[in-house]
């Protein structure tokens, strides 16, 4: 089960390299593991999926990101039906770039049944800005 009980904080440590140590134990703690397991993540990345692919809000942060040259590259080389390339576009968010937002829009959903416009805003501009 997703955690929602802590804010991530892992770009505001002093370093680099402590921000990156960081973000992997707060990736690591928003599963619920102690050691990276592909397994265990991806079935809850696709849990999460499912439970929220239907939310308009978060339809349009994948849109906006897969305008991205980035992701279009790769979905262009891929070339996953349209609910494939949503899921690996969601997936991709939970990047180091992006973690942040998606951990908080995900609180947000889990907890309330909504991601406030404040942090939808933040993220279209964060993804504006790459």
């Amino acid at each position: 089960m997703y955690n929602t009980d802590f804010i991530c904080t892992y770009k505001l440590m002093g370093s680099e390299e402590d921000c990156k140590l960081m973000y992997q134990i707060q990736l690591l703690q928003a599963f619920g593991i102690d050691q990276m397991n592909e397994e265990i993540v991806n079935l809850e990345l696709c849990n999460l999926f499912d439970k929220i692919k239907n939310y308009n809000t978060l339809s349009l942060i994948i849109e906006k990101y897969s305008k991205s040259e980035y992701i279009s590259n790769i979905l262009n080389s891929l070339n996953p039906g349209e609910e494939d390339g949503k899921a690996f576009i969601f997936t991709v968010l939970f990047q180091y770039d992006y973690f942040d937002l998606i951990h908080k829009s995900l609180c947000e959903f889990l907890n309330t049944g909504i991601i406030s416009d404040k942090t939808s805003d933040e993220f279209i501009r964060c993804i504006n800005l790459q």
